[in-house]
């Protein structure tokens, strides 16, 4: 995944090849604190939290960018909140995968899976965790200001390339 503005001496891709897809990021809704004796995966949405989730649903539904795959970290409160979007958005179950790399995943475990999404998904959601999925922002939007996705916040980034293995940044 590289800005669509190479300049590193590269010949340009076919263009009959490129598709137009869509990559949005979605950190996980707020989830209760950590009990001294819990494990941080088993975590679950709090309150305020699933009203996150659910208006994060209502944001995509008035954006129109409805998810054709939902990729999850299998940490209750990201599952919990790609769920909710499923509910919300009226999405059938085989819309969600939970995808066990994506938990506390760093930016080159993020783009391994992305990799991996079939060809024929044009727009893709990932719920997943910070720091990894802001800084997989920054690299992915360099010339911006670094950006930090607060809980049940999301991006989405237009991008170009004939799978999801070989995108650049519209």
């Amino acid at each position: 995944m590289e800005p669509l503005d190479d300049v590193g001496g590269r010949a340009p891709a076919d263009r009959h090849d490129v598709v137009i897809r869509e990559l949005i990021l979605l950190r996980h809704a707020h989830a209760v604190p950590a009990a001294i004796d819990g494990q941080d995966i088993e975590r679950p949405l709090s309150g305020s939290g699933e009203q996150q989730a659910r208006q994060a649903a209502q944001r995509l539904r008035a954006d129109e960018l409805l998810p054709e795959l939902i990729l999850t970290s299998p940490a209750r409160r990201a599952a919990e909140t790609a769920r909710l979007l499923l509910l919300e958005l009226a999405l059938p179950a085989t819309t969600m995968r939970v995808e066990p790399p994506l938990y506390m995943a760093e930016p080159a475990v993020l783009r391994s899976v992305i990799s991996r999404c079939p060809a024929e998904i044009r727009r893709l959601l990932l719920v997943g965790h910070n720091p990894g999925l802001s800084e997989l922002l920054t690299e992915l939007l360099p010339r911006g200001p670094a950006l930090n996705l607060a809980t049940g916040e999301y991006f989405c980034m237009t991008m170009s390339g004939s799978g999801w293995d070989r995108l650049r940044v519209a």
